[in-house]
């Protein structure tokens, strides 16, 4: 039987997916694959290929996913199975999605959501939503995401309802079948009931109790679960609720920033320049009064500049985090008398910019603690990203101080621990007579939580 032997290595080959048993469950599909080319079956090719390019997108094989689901597509589309039509190009928007092809990921997803809303493919429907809340998030249309990631969830919570009232209306059938069979058992045995009856009075009375049990633990279950998803979902709003509120106060101060540094820039810079020409077309009658006076406001310009640079740094617009750190530890170096060096290790920093920002603003104020309270000589600046594991330390070989006796506020803990918590980063110090060193490690993964 070439078709039950297709089905039976297909069910196989999907148990063992669920399993985890990827390249069991590959060699299955191929078995399964051998016997509907034998019987000549075209749906039946298009649910093995498919599921063995589900396999390769877990295995993080996207290419090939890609390339099997290519010659299956038009064949699904031939067919009236809406349900595998869905489930194939599902898998093709996801595996596209996963190697950066977002506009062909999303009309494959919003084709295969538009046959799910038709058809009432419920679990389609949910894989589809999730996968588009995570292509919207890759685009940075988070207010979508969060709108597909909704309608996931719904759906997911109807779904897992009707399951759940599924088994119990099974356990409940079961609990029936059982009483039944003891009615017919009676009846089949009318001779033996007299000699019999308590005893299976005994019987009903234990399965009775077995079943209301059965159905009492079920309800139970369910009704834990959903209250653990409730409680969970709460917690996860509060935490959204508390950093949009930090993303919002530090997206105030640094538009402050940008308003002050312009400011400095067009506005005191300007005038001071303008002044300085008066000044030095008047200095040409060779008066020394005059030139005293223009080197004082170069002075003045200069620091202007370097209050403006410090507030909004023009090298974070331009350049990425890594550039504009080697830039502001060299522009540091020559604005003071002491040593400052910066050293990157391992991959390139890339995530979103104003996560950059608070990641350049928590090193400018450490560096700034250095100068400003430590009194250091030398201050050392290092960024080493391994597998989303970006690590950042400050270490200087300043006086230190006592965490437990100094005011947060006085040496900027406080803001950096803001920015800390934004991140989703963690911050550990220390601090002594030999110096300071902080450590700073950020999971970039987690950064695009918000």
């Amino acid at each position: 039987n070439d078709l039950g032997l297709a089905i039976n290595n297909q069910n196989i080959g999907h148990s063992n997916e669920e399993l985890g048993n990827l390249d069991s469950a590959y060699h299955y599909y191929q078995i399964s694959l051998e016997y509907n080319n034998k019987i000549n079956s075209d749906i039946g090719r298009v649910i093995c290929k498919t599921s063995m390019s589900q396999v390769h997108i877990k295995k993080g094989e996207y290419q090939k996913a890609i390339d099997l689901l290519k010659s299956v597509i038009p064949i699904a589309r031939a067919s009236d199975d809406q349900f595998h039509l869905a489930f194939c190009i599902v898998n093709y928007g996801w595996a596209n999605m996963e190697i950066g092809n977002l506009e062909i990921a999303e009309t494959y997803l919003k084709e295969a959501l538009a046959i799910a809303e038709e058809f009432d493919l419920q679990d389609s429907y949910v894989e589809t939503n999730d996968l588009l809340s995570r292509l919207e998030s890759k685009k940075g249309n988070y207010k979508e995401a969060l709108d597909y990631f909704k309608r996931s969830a719904e759906k997911k919570d109807f779904v897992i309802n009707n399951k759940n009232n599924q088994y119990i209306n099974d356990l409940v059938y079961k609990h029936d079948a059982v009483q039944k069979n003891i009615q017919i058992k009676n009846l089949a045995n009318e001779n033996e009931i007299v000699k019999l009856k308590l005893k299976q009075n005994q019987n009903i009375m234990a399965l009775g109790l077995v079943g209301t049990l059965l159905l009492t633990l079920a309800l139970l279950a369910y009704f834990r679960q959903r209250q653990k998803r409730k409680d969970q979902e709460i917690i996860n709003l509060k935490r959204r609720n508390r950093i949009k509120t930090l993303e919002t106060l530090l997206e105030g101060e640094e538009k402050e920033r940008h308003r002050i540094a312009k400011e400095l820039h067009d506005g005191i810079n300007g005038d001071l320049s303008a002044i300085k020409y008066k000044l030095n077309s008047i200095g040409k009658n060779g008066t020394g009064t005059v030139d005293e006076a223009i080197e004082m406001i170069d002075k003045s310009c200069e620091q202007v500049r370097a209050i403006s640079h410090n507030l909004i740094p023009p090298s974070l617009e331009r350049y990425n985090l890594l550039e504009a750190l080697e830039e502001y530890c060299n522009y540091m170096n020559e604005s003071n008398d002491l040593t400052i060096s910066f050293q990157h290790l391992g991959d390139n920093v890339l995530i979103e910019k104003n996560k950059e920002v608070n990641i350049f603003r928590i090193i400018q104020e450490l560096v700034n603690n250095g100068i400003k309270h430590a009194e250091a000589n030398e201050i050392t600046v290092q960024i080493s990203n391994r597998n989303d594991n970006l690590q950042i330390t400050v270490e200087d070989d300043g006086k230190g101080f006592d965490p437990d006796k100094v005011q947060k506020r006085g040496i900027g803990l406080a803001n950096i621990e803001s920015r800390i918590e934004y991140l989703n980063a963690n911050l550990d110090f220390e601090s002594n007579e030999n110096g300071s060193s902080y450590v700073i490690e950020i999971d970039t993964q987690k950064t695009y939580a918000h």
